[in-house]
């Protein structure tokens, strides 16, 4: 589970030293300082006298405590440090998915950098169109159908957006593309051959390793994924205050921010975003239509 060795890797323009092997992340070269050290030991409680208690989780300031009981408690301060101690028989996949998950995501908003709970592609020219759903609508598969196509990962899960001197970059995050059996099973032609594969809960971790995307890249759009028990599927585009609810609504770990004193930072970030950037709701049918078919809905959109 953990080892003496420290293993270096690079995610959302960080390199991390880590105690605990994830073979999700990819590796770093070393040539650069390290921002975020990831180590194992007991974990303290919160000291800060305002911290806000939520759902598996205490928030102040400068520290974030994740709590459950079964995997382990993890520790996030200054979004610099994560202290992680695994609990007694818990699974080291388990513990990678929550500090991978969770942990970073404290550490972004710590950081002033915004996470979505979404899945982020680039095409040949280096925009990115992110996809913003709630978990199960299939954020995955679609980036997959655009993989298929040419285009580059650069999250399945959290999309970092990074908004300093007032530009829109969203961030290279992790090569791992978590998708169901039949997900893969829509390409007949086995593009995911010679691919590795990590397990990830009921899903296989695809490692998208020459299909990644290593630099921060323009955000270009936004597509809301939802679902309005329709026959035919649509897109329109949103503005103002109803493009703003929907971006905030899709805050990864959102919950963490009030106790965090993020909320006026990530604010400003939906703002900028909202005014710079065209966000689009993707109304689902029922049945769902082949991502394939979504692909070159969207494509024909972006190209006019």
């Amino acid at each position: 589970m953990t080892t003496k060795k420290k293993f270096l890797y690079r995610a959302f323009g960080l390199t991390i030293s880590s105690a605990i092997e994830c073979p999700q992340l990819r590796r770093d070269d070393g040539r650069r300082k390290v921002d975020v050290t990831i180590t194992t030991g007991t974990v303290p409680e919160i000291t800060d006298p305002d911290k806000r208690t939520g759902f598996k989780f205490e928030a102040g300031k400068e520290q974030l405590l994740i709590i459950t009981d079964t995997i382990a408690r993890i520790l996030v301060s200054s979004g610099s440090h994560i202290l992680v101690e695994p609990l007694v028989e818990s699974k080291i996949e388990d513990i990678r998915m929550l500090l991978l998950g969770w942990g970073l995501g404290a550490l972004l908003h710590q950081r002033g950098v915004l996470p979505l709970h979404a899945a982020s592609v680039a095409n040949q020219q280096g925009s990115c169109i992110v996809f913003c759903a709630d978990s199960g609508m299939g954020k995955s598969t679609l980036a997959a159908a655009f993989l298929h196509k040419g285009y580059r990962l650069l999250d399945d899960n959290t999309t970092a957006i990074d908004s300093k001197d007032h530009k829109l970059l969203v961030l290279p995050g992790t090569p791992e593309l978590k998708l169901h059996k039949d997900s893969i099973a829509l390409w007949p032609d086995d593009w995911t051959d010679g691919i590795d594969s990590l397990p990830s809960w009921e899903k296989d971790g695809l490692l998208m390793q020459n299909l990644f995307e290593e630099h921060p890249r323009p955000l270009s759009a936004i597509f809301i994924l939802t679902s309005h028990g329709s026959s035919k599927t649509g897109i329109k585009q949103m503005r103002g205050g109803e493009a703003f609810h929907l971006i905030n609504r899709h805050i990864f770990c959102r919950d963490f921010l009030s106790g965090m004193g993020g909320t006026a930072n990530n604010f400003n970030t939906i703002i900028n975003i909202a005014n710079k950037v065209p966000i689009y709701s993707l109304e689902l049918s029922s049945p769902k239509p082949h991502p394939d078919e979504l692909f070159y809905m969207i494509e024909t959109l972006l190209e006019r």
